[in-house]
């Protein structure tokens, strides 16, 4: 039910004309006088809780609520807001002279050349370097370089960081150079806002149901914030042939690598889920490059390098952006670059070597390699 408020003029003028049309006599309601001002306070007590009201109609309402509203408006079925989430992705540690063993400990740190974000290197059991005994990557002799998943240490978009800006070693590593992150890092995700908050709030009431593509839908959401995933039913994941009884869930949390703790997440969640008798399996994303290059016209009132950064950073945000099943457009790539601040023309823009679009399959996600030539 909405509010009728009035205005201060209003309330003065509306308890003017009462006592008027009581008392017609010896009533001075001039600007200054006291029953004027009588009127006048009584008027400003009426504002303030008009507006007490209106904060309590808000916050009694999802659609309406802000902040710690939301979140004690959800926690009321049992919904929470979901944290920010950690940027992650892999790190090039390199050396200039491969003649001997070195040794990568987890938790070593590395950084932008800002020394704005800081990221530390993490345990990853399937990777061959590995060394669970030792907690730490080899890099072996005759060895120069080694990629190694690093993850941020302030969970959030700041995470985010483009191709080559990590590249700082906090603490010396005998046998180790260089540090370069030869991909963009696109999975750092800020706290869950209130409108992402209210609208997974109708897919978590419609996922009640158990046994449902709804109920499955928002059993995944609710693992982690920012994910991504698609779901096919009936077709097998490994041969692409019918299969009755079965679905599979691809899942990305923006990296192209989710850590096996998130796909584990995801696996429990769906299991709580599925009808009895139904089987399914869950997957990381295959990895599917893609090239993009370009010439970019610069306005000669930039640094040609600044220009080269900003064109690659758009249009590998633009793809890192899309989702499984999306389709990744020629033309927007030419859209992206051309808009980046300092570009006055571009040409020669080509998608993996072509101008066609390139739609995402379902088990794949993109991860896009730009060049940009800067005249």
């Amino acid at each position: 039910m909405a509010l009728d408020l009035k205005s201060n003029d209003t309330l003065v003028s509306e308890q003017a004309t009462a006592i008027q049309a009581k008392c017609r006599y010896l009533v001075d309601l001039s600007t200054g006088s006291v029953l004027r001002s009588v009127l006048e306070a009584n008027a400003m007590q009426t504002l303030w809780q008009e507006a007490e009201a209106s904060k309590v109609l808000a916050a009694t309402r999802l659609s309406t609520s802000t902040g710690s509203d939301v979140d004690t408006f959800v926690a009321d079925f049992g919904l929470t807001r979901l944290p920010a989430v950690a940027a992650r992705g892999s790190v090039t540690f390199s050396r200039f002279t491969a003649t001997s063993q070195a040794f990568i400990a987890v938790g070593t740190q590395v950084e932008t050349a800002n020394g704005s974000q800081v990221f530390s290197v993490v345990a990853d059991t399937s990777n061959p370097n590995y060394i669970a005994d030792l907690n730490s990557y080899v890099v072996s002799a005759g060895v120069s370089s080694v990629s190694i998943p690093v993850v941020a240490t302030v969970a959030g978009e700041s995470g985010n960081v483009g191709i080559g800006e990590i590249n700082t070693i906090l603490q010396g590593i005998p046998g180790i150079d260089t540090v370069t992150n030869p991909i963009a890092f696109a999975s750092g995700q800020d706290i869950e806002s209130d409108d992402a908050l209210k609208a997974r709030f109708v897919s978590y009431l419609s996922g009640l149901a158990k046994a449902s593509v709804p109920a499955i839908k928002s059993a995944i959401q609710n693992v982690q914030n920012g994910i991504e995933y698609v779901i096919v039913e009936f077709i097998d994941y490994q041969t692409g042939a019918d299969r009755k009884g079965y679905f599979y869930v691809v899942v990305d949390d923006k990296s192209g690598s989710p850590s096996p703790t998130l796909l584990a997440n995801v696996y429990n969640a769906v299991d709580a889920t599925r009808a009895c008798g139904i089987r399914f399996e869950v997957h990381a994303p295959i990895i599917d490059t893609v090239t993009v290059t370009l010439t970019a016209m610069r306005d000669h009132n930039y640094e040609a390098e600044e220009v080269k950064t900003a064109v690659e950073k758009s249009i590998s945000d633009y793809i890192n952006d899309l989702n499984m099943g999306d389709t990744l457009r020629w033309s927007y790539l030419w859209a992206y670059a051309v808009d980046t601040e300092g570009v006055l023309d571009v040409s020669n823009v080509l998608l993996n070597g072509g101008t066609s679009n390139i739609t995402i399959p379902t088990k794949e996600a993109f991860q896009p390699i730009v060049t940009a030539t800067v005249i």
